[in-house]
Formats: structure tokens, sequence, C-alpha cells
């Protein structure tokens, strides 16, 4: 761009003047191709689209982790082979047998370990939820954000790690409420956390940590679970794991099929839970779920007795009211 006399604009490119160089056109090649230029028989069939995925797939063979980002299976339709390439099923120990059901756990004990927790009062839906947990049955615990989830999983997996060397397994699909727990866990429940986002120097020491019996809590997310020995990040996890008292899992509405599904890895969790760690009793963790849902979860982790296996809170708080009305002038009555 040139300032000649006069203080008139020149473009350096073209010459012309009325504009800079940085739109200029005149010199701009002209990118797309001309329609009389163009051969269809250049473009490929519908056929040979079809040959051309079909060689890609024969020649590929991906990873397990590879499979595990790039397909989405029904809980109840995961293929075996797929299933095979997991490690093999720890050995099932006699020992580990539900408490409640032995009278082992009574109110008034209960009541004492939830004092240790700082608390002096159930809230509603924690105590029969709690209850279940310790008679090994699966569980489907509905309750509204700030309802008090946490410690019902935290309170079993204290009493069952004062009778047992065993270890509670909560699968959680964010890294930060994962972090958050472990540090506002209570002083006498140890917990860790392993996920796709941590160094590997953080991964070996908390695996580490479960060979040596040092963790009673073990969070985990979705994709780490389904993994298992198969990644290279987390090798040696399956077989580093005690026995596993009860496994949680947070948001359980991901597993229903009904449900978003923004975490493929989620579809699998219950099989692998069962399959491969012989976890019986789980334990699922929502704040909010429709019927159909409810229905869908309670076949995918079991619950024995149905419906009656679903735990919740009042629908509404006593100081919240619901109230609809009816206007034939909507714009008067705004």
């Amino acid at each position: 761009m040139e300032f000649p006399e006069g203080g008139k604009i020149t473009c350096f490119k073209c010459g012309s003047g009325g504009h800079m160089a940085r739109y200029c056109i005149a010199h701009r090649e002209n990118s797309l191709i001309a329609l009389e230029q163009c051969d269809e028989t250049d473009m490929p069939t519908l056929e040979d689209m079809q040959k051309i995925v079909s060689e890609n797939n024969q020649e590929s063979e991906e990873s397990i982790e590879q499979q595990l980002s790039s397909l989405v299976y029904e809980a109840s339709k995961i293929p075996d082979e797929f299933m095979k390439l997991l490690v093999a099923p720890p050995e099932t120990s006699s020992e580990m047998k539900s408490l409640s059901n032995a009278s082992e756990v009574d109110s008034k004990e209960l009541y004492n370990i939830l004092q240790q927790f700082g608390h002096n009062s159930f809230r509603p839906g924690q105590e029969a939820a709690i209850k279940r947990i310790l008679s090994g049955l699966s569980t489907l615990l509905i309750l509204s954000t700030g309802g008090g989830k946490s410690l019902c999983y935290q309170l079993p997996a204290f009493i069952y790690s004062q009778r047992y060397k065993c270890i509670t397994l909560v699968i959680s699909p964010l890294v930060s409420l994962m972090e958050d727990q472990v540090l506002s866990m209570p002083d006498f429940l140890k917990a860790g956390c392993l996920h796709t986002n941590q160094p590997p120097t953080q991964r070996r020491k908390i695996i580490e940590c479960l060979k040596n019996g040092e963790i009673n809590i073990l969070l985990i997310s979705p994709e780490a679970l389904i993994a298992g020995d198969t990644s290279n990040g987390f090798a040696g996890l399956f077989k580093s794991l005690p026995q596993i008292a009860f496994a949680c899992i947070d948001e359980a509405h991901c597993v229903s099929q009904w449900s978003h599904n923004f975490r493929p890895s989620y579809l699998m969790i219950c099989r692998v839970l069962r399959e491969k760690l012989n976890v019986k009793c789980i334990l699922g963790l929502t704040a909010t779920a429709s019927q159909a849902t409810i229905n869908s979860v309670i076949d995918h982790i079991n619950i024995p007795d149905g419906l009656n296996g679903v735990v919740t809170n009042p629908a509404l708080p006593s100081n919240l009211y619901l109230s609809v009305s009816f206007e034939n002038d909507k714009d008067r009555a705004l």
C-alpha cells in the first residue's frame, strides 16, 4: 500500500486505488474447478466405497483401548470375544459375606459409626440404602443433589474394611469429583482414584498402595475399569485389587440404554463387574431418573427385589409447593 501525493490510497499489488493490498482480489486464483472441467467418472460409486470400507475393516487390528473409544455396545450385547480380551476373573473368596443378615451390625453400632462421620441422624433414604448394602442386596438410590449419597457408600465401605481385607469400588465419570471425594474423605478412610488423565507415576503409586492394602475406597473412571489389565497405563490393575466388598456406580442413570450415553464405557460396567471382578452387590447412585430409566437400571445392576430395591427421598421438600393454574387470557395473566 502506498500513499502518493494527496493522500490517495493505492494498492501495491495491482496499482489500483481505493483499497488496501490485503483486500485486493485482482491476483487471487479461483480455487473452484470450473463445472465443465468436472468428470463424473472420477467420483467413486457406492459399490466402490463399500469395497474400500470392507478392505479397511479386514486390515485393521485395533487394540482394546481403540475399540473402547470407537465402539458402543449395549450392555446385553457385548461380544464374548471382547470380554475374553480382559483379564481372567480372580478367585472368589468364601470369607466375604453380608453383615446385617448375620446380625453383626446392630442399630446402636450403626449409629455410633454414623457419629464418627460427624452426623447424629440419617437423612431420608440413607439408613435403608446402607442396610441393604450391608445385607448384600444391590440397590438403586435416588437422592437429590446434596442429599447425602456419598455417605451411603462410605459408611458400608468403612464397616467392611474393619472386618475383611477388601475395598469398595466407586465408578465415577468426573475427574474433578473423584479428586474432591478423595480430599474430603474422613481421616479414618483411605481413598485413592484412578483415571486416564493421571501421569503414569501417580497411577503406579495408587496400584502399589492397592497391593499393600493401604486403600479402602478406590474411585475409578469407567474407561480405566473397562481397560483393566489390557491397558499399558493400568497394567496389573485387576491383579492388584483385593476382594471387592461392593461396587458403587455414580450417575447410575448412564447405565440405562434409554438415558444419554455420553460415556460408552458405562454400558459395559455391570458385566465387567460381575464377570471379571466377581462383584455381587452394586449400589447405583443418581439424582434423577425416569420410570423407564429406573426399570432399565434395575435390570442392569441386578436388583433382586425389583422396585423394592429402589430407595428415594420425598419428591418435594416440605418447604416447596407446586401449583398449576389455567388462564383463558394468557397475555393478561402475564
